[in-house]
């Protein structure tokens, strides 16, 4: 497969972020933009990526209505949310329940890496979601929005929301998140990155989470977890002229181990619900079709990196996970079965029905 040089012109912050490695591993997973590898030089190095992208300065983007609304964004980068629940048993067990399993875990027990994700949730109203079922942008992330052309001589803001995706991830464990713990979780927004690639407008926001448990005993306080989460935000469809239609990789094909699953509505409404998570895409199939352009209602991302880790954990319980990298490359839909698979050496993935990669991942320990 050869490699094509891709001309870029960046700003030095967004040229920084680039060779820290992580942002440029959260553009190869989008769905919709993985073709051929291109190649990046930047100071005489060669940075490599899955995807076709158009590169435009970072002011460029941000200003002029061809590009972006009149928003200053970069205002929410270092904005913090703080949020402290109790690891509760109980949402434990019924993840476990969700998984075909007998509920087991105890107060304390550790938590299973990603379950957190069960919890931590802000009791968002009802009218206070957009329409997709997201909460409504402005509050903690940024006003994300798109303008369109309409043919006439100005551009006009899109009035659908922006479709977002799960991008991927990575974790650092550093304590054990113990069931019973009284925690805290500390969000910062880390950066904000438009885009311009095959498929349109792109915006990728960064988001740092610490989880901090809370010490009766002692004032020192430990953090257990922190993440770094990459959302994208991506022009409305009626916005776009053409759909792009993504080229899937192959999803190797040896594994030390693997499993497969069958999604159905209900794993998807069970999981939905567990992380009070209201994005249509995974409960209302017309909203999917005529909103989002998929075929079926979507696995959820965090789901998929969840199986990816408790595969590994099943069989290799002797190791003790230090670190967790992913990134989607493809949705998965229901009703197509998926399998999860993953290697000793701490390799993973998850490869949809027709053996294409939806999802890759390393577990360091």
């Amino acid at each position: 497969m050869t490699l094509k040089p891709v001309m870029v012109a960046l700003p030095c912050r967004v040229r920084r972020t680039i060779t820290n490695g992580f942002w440029l591993e959260s553009l190869s997973e989008q769905c919709d933009a993985l073709c051929q590898p291109h190649e990046i030089r930047l100071n005489q190095k060669i940075l490599y990526f899955c995807g076709h992208f158009d590169f435009f300065s970072m002011d460029s983007l941000l200003s002029g209505k061809k590009k972006m609304n009149n928003t200053d964004i970069q205002k929410w980068i270092g904005k913090e949310e703080i949020s402290t629940c109790i690891i509760a048993v109980e949402r434990a067990n019924l993840m476990q329940a969700t998984l075909n399993r007998q509920p087991t875990l105890s107060n304390g027990d550790n938590l299973p890496p990603a379950w957190h994700w069960l919890y931590f949730h802000d009791p968002v109203q009802g009218n206070a979601l957009g329409v997709e079922g997201h909460p409504q942008l402005g509050g903690f992330m940024p006003p994300i929005s798109f303008v369109a052309n309409d043919g006439n001589d100005g551009d006009n803001q899109c009035a659908d929301p922006p479709r977002r995706m799960w991008a991927g991830g990575r974790f650092v464990f550093e304590q054990p998140l113990r069931i019973g713990d009284h925690a805290t979780k500390r969000s910062t927004v880390k950066s904000i990155s438009p885009r311009e690639g095959r498929s349109g407008k792109l915006v990728f926001v960064v988001v740092e989470h610490e989880l901090i448990v809370e010490h009766e005993v002692s004032a020192n306080n430990q953090r257990c977890l922190l993440e770094e989460q990459t959302i994208v935000y991506r022009e409305p469809l009626q916005s776009r002229r053409v759909p792009v239609s993504p080229e899937l990789a192959p999803a190797p094909r040896r594994s030390d181990f693997s499993a497969q699953y069958q999604p159905d509505p209900m794993l998807l409404f069970r999981y939905s619900a567990l992380t009070f998570n209201t994005h249509r895409i995974h409960y209302d199939v017309d909203f999917c079709r005529e909103h989002e352009g998929y075929p079926n209602l979507v696995v959820h991302g965090p789901l998929t990196a969840t199986l990816l880790l408790d595969l590994f954990c099943q069989h290799c319980p002797e190791k003790q996970i230090s670190s967790f990298d992913y990134r989607g490359h493809s949705p998965l839909f229901n009703p197509r079965p998926f399998t999860i698979h993953g290697n000793k050496d701490g390799r993973a993935w998850a490869s949809n029905h027709a053996g294409e990669l939806a999802m890759s991942a390393h577990i360091s320990f």
